[in-house]
């Protein structure tokens, strides 16, 4: 079909059904990549590649990528970055952990056996001044619960993974994209953790 100059294929469900199955998942793909790429909440932002606070390696590996399956989420993602931070050796570890899906209290063990500790409790977005990179962010409702969580790359942006879905890429952020306002309104905060110095 044409419309307004431009032509467009319409692909029904006959048509997709012939596809063989690696032919779908790379026009999923595709078509994913192209959508994000729309995405005005995604940000470009420069990483200071001497800062040994953050994982390089790995943020190279995953920004802007997809899960091939549903599962991996924001715990997953941001223990990763954490684990790795504090020893490269612990790359395949960290390869292995971001994708999967991670409930909160072994993601908070994690944190702790990686000598992660909550250093502050932000209430509003103009309280992200304090962020350094290689910080963790987590997110609570007004009901206490820890909702999600990214992993800091500079003082103003995030590593993180919005859902457990293989549509949702790891990407990095600016804070206030993904600062969840809902939360703050009904009594939620953003507790900040750092890694203690050995």
């Amino acid at each position: 079909m044409t419309v307004a100059g431009q032509r467009f294929y319409l692909l029904q469900a006959k048509d997709w059904w012939s596809f063989s199955a690696d032919v779908q998942k790379r026009w999923i793909l595709k078509w994913l990549r192209e959508w994000h790429k729309r995405d005005e909440g995604s940000a470009l932002v420069a990483i200071d590649g001497a800062d040994v606070r953050l994982p390089l390696e790995l943020l190279n590996e995953f920004t802007g990528t997809f899960a091939d399956r549903s599962g991996p989420n924001c715990f997953a993602a941001t223990a990763a970055m954490a684990v790795c931070r504090s020893s490269v050796q612990n790359l395949a570890q960290a390869r292995d952990l971001i994708f999967s899906w991670l409930h909160q209290e072994p993601f908070f063990r994690l944190l702790k056996a990686h000598h992660y500790c909550e250093v502050s409790v932000y209430r509003g977005i103009d309280d992200q001044r304090h962020v350094e990179p290689g910080d963790v962010l987590v997110w609570y409702t007004g009901d206490q619960v820890a909702r999600h969580a990214a992993f800091a790359v500079a003082s103003d942006h995030v590593f993180q993974k919005h859902g457990q879905g293989f549509e949702n890429p790891w990407q990095i952020l600016k804070i206030e994209k993904v600062w969840y306002n809902t939360h703050l309104e009904t009594g939620g905060h953003v507790a900040l953790f750092r890694m203690k110095r050995q």
